[in-house]
């Protein structure tokens, strides 16, 4: 994909901090549309559709405009902060590897 589109980046900063939500999934496509109007600030990605989990990759030095975005969308949509600001995605995929080895 990257020889095709060499814009686009492959995977998030490793320094992103990852949020995780959940929320009705009739509003997943509502909050995804709000935080991609927000260019730059982190990746929406749904986890779990069914169960309306969601994880957004915020990057680094928009933490408090990521706050700030969900607040406001807090006081539209229902929704709980299941993991505020966990592991970096380096740190994630590091557990994933670890895990898969049985490290």
């Amino acid at each position: 994909m990257a020889k095709r589109f060499p814009h686009v980046l492959a995977a998030p900063l490793p320094e992103a901090r990852i949020w995780t939500l959940k929320m009705a999934p009739e509003e997943i496509g509502y909050v995804n549309c709000i935080f991609e109007a927000y260019e730059g600030l982190g990746i929406f990605r749904t986890a779990d559709q069914r169960r309306g989990l969601v994880e957004v990759w915020v990057m680094p030095g928009f933490e408090d405009d990521f706050q700030a975005v969900l607040a406001g969308l807090r006081r539209e949509v229902v929704m709980e902060i299941v993991k505020a600001g966990g592991a970096c995605a380096a740190e994630e995929q590091e557990r994933a590897v670890d895990g898969a080895l049985g490290s």
